[in-house]
């Protein structure tokens, strides 16, 4: 593609486009959720829906003097934030915009803003007018604002919550607003969604928003008819001018030929504490991936030469540590152990995926959920396991951002925490929202099974795409876009020589092409 004159890979020209003026995709974009927020502490603050009802009632005309609720509003009261990410930080500028005292409590303070930090959740509610939940939530902070923090906010204290319902202990909320413990609370996220309690339903001095917020997926649709034209454009050009339309790797060596070669990386987490240096390093030397069915790799091992039993056990040892550095880092990283019972975590989950495994060497063996149970439970302790069991559920989150931030890392746009952290969010939403199923009454290997499953993954990829935005840059949007297409063009055609009977079962691993691949094509 040429662009005034000189030709341009596509992938930059997603990202000048991306990146100019000409569309509010990024630059100025502001999150549904930080729209939703501001319109639930306008109308508690301001007592929009009694005001409301005093109109509508007649009760201006008839008594314009008695009964109007009195607002102190917003200016000059203290805004406190529990949970200064992406989104809080963002909540957190718009309430310094009404000139209201600005403090936050996250897990560590953050060194790029000057916003008071309070050590405690309790301590920030003490010190607020009004406690903004806007936390990453998990089974480390379920009920976080319970009885003891809504008695800290005080009688004349306001709550919001925008971040999921299990943050608030909502029958201790209930309790403080029924016997006066807070003013009022705002709320777009409940514990047990849909389901709203009546008690909170029926109180004048709570707001509801049936989770607006939360759905990124609502808000982002505009930017994706703004990125999807881009795209297309740039497609159709690249068809007009002749280019190839395989991305160009900006991991190729200057000379370099071919198809892009391992090499050793650094972990996506390098602003983060590292465990045990050396059995990363000997994780990340091998550089393997889960196994796929792309039909490089399987010409590559039909070559490969015979190997030995002590030399096949080795491979497999290193590649099960590499693979679980990969599913679990970041998981560890919430569940918070010391550096040592992390690293023995690791690599007791390499020991059991190893175990499990069946090889020509070896038949493997069934773990019992009670027996893996019980090991991790000797390592880390009965308290943590219970975390660890809860934040497994979101695994294939955790194991998906690792791989998108060792993909922009390689592409040399690496991801800052908090991106890591929104990355993790998205990807978690979509999980929710959009999960890949089994079509029933199919099956598994037939065609129209198969046609399915790859619509299913194709939809849940272009979901992240429509909401990267969000926590990504345009750089780094465009390099994960061109990463999709390339899987699912990966897909297509592992399932193509599947049918042709040249190798594989039809179906068979079409669901491991994965972000950091090193450039299959």
């Amino acid at each position: 593609m040429v662009l005034d004159g000189t030709p341009i890979d596509q992938t930059e020209r997603v990202t000048q486009l991306l990146a100019s003026g000409h569309t509010s995709l990024m630059h100025g974009w502001v999150p549904i959720g930080v729209q939703v927020v501001a319109a639930l502490v306008l109308a508690l603050a301001h007592r929009i829906i009694e005001v409301d009802r005093f109109v509508r009632d007649g009760r201006w005309v008839e008594h314009p003097a008695v009964g109007l609720p009195v607002v102190p509003g917003l200016t000059g009261r203290k805004f406190g934030v529990y949970g200064l990410g992406v989104i809080g930080a963002k909540i957190a500028a718009r309430a310094a915009a009404f000139e209201m005292e600005v403090a936050y409590h996250n897990r560590t303070r953050r060194a790029d803003v000057l916003y008071p930090y309070h050590d405690s959740l309790l301590g920030l509610a003490k010190w607020a007018d009004i406690l903004m939940v806007a936390a990453r939530a998990g089974p480390s902070n379920r009920h976080a604002v319970n009885a003891d923090v809504l008695k800290a906010l005080g009688p004349r204290g306001l709550v919001f919550n925008i971040a999921r319902g299990l943050v608030i202990d909502e029958t201790a909320l209930i309790a403080a607003l029924e016997n006066g413990g807070i003013a009022g609370a705002g709320l777009d996220v409940y514990e047990h969604e849909p389901k709203v309690p009546e008690a909170l339903k029926a109180r004048g001095n709570v707001v509801l928003s049936p989770h607006r917020g939360g759905s990124k997926l609502i808000a982002m649709r505009r930017a994706t008819f703004v990125l999807a034209s881009i795209l297309a454009a740039v497609v159709v050009a690249a068809l007009l001018y002749g280019r190839d339309s395989r991305p160009r790797s900006t991991a190729a060596q200057p000379g370099q030929t071919g198809a892009v070669q391992p090499q050793q990386t650094a972990s996506a987490a390098t602003e983060r504490n590292e465990l045990d240096t050396a059995s990363k390093e000997e994780a990340a030397a091998q550089n393997q991936q889960p196994p796929s069915s792309n039909v490089n790799d399987e010409i590559r091992r039909q070559r490969m030469p015979k190997l030995d039993e002590a030399t096949l056990r080795e491979q497999d040892k290193k590649s099960a540590l590499n693979d679980t550095v990969i599913g679990y880092w970041l998981l560890l990283e919430d569940l918070d152990l010391p550096k040592q019972e992390a690293k023995d975590l690791l690599v007791l989950l390499a020991d059991m995926q190893t175990e499990r495994g069946w090889t020509s060497y070896q038949q493997g063996r069934t773990i019992s959920e009670q027996e893996r149970s019980e090991r991790i439970a000797a390592v880390i302790g009965q308290q943590k396991l219970e975390q660890f069991l809860a934040l497994e559920k979101n695994g294939s989150a955790y194991w998906e951002t690792y791989q998108i931030a060792l993909l922009l890392q390689r592409r040399g746009v690496p991801t800052t925490p908090a991106q890591r952290d929104g990355v993790f969010d998205i990807l978690v939403e979509v999980h929710d929202r959009y999960p890949v199923t089994r079509p029933a009454g199919l099956d598994p290997h037939s065609v129209e099974y198969i046609d399915d499953h790859l619509w299913q993954l194709d939809e849940f990829d272009r979901h992240v795409i429509e909401l990267a935005p969000s926590v990504l840059s345009p750089n780094q949007v465009a390099r994960l876009y061109e990463r999709y297409q390339g899987m699912s063009r990966e897909r297509i055609a592992s399932v193509e020589m599947q049918k042709s009977g040249k190798f594989g079962v039809l179906g068979e691993g079409i669901g491991w092409m994965t972000p950091a691949r090193w450039n299959p094509e």
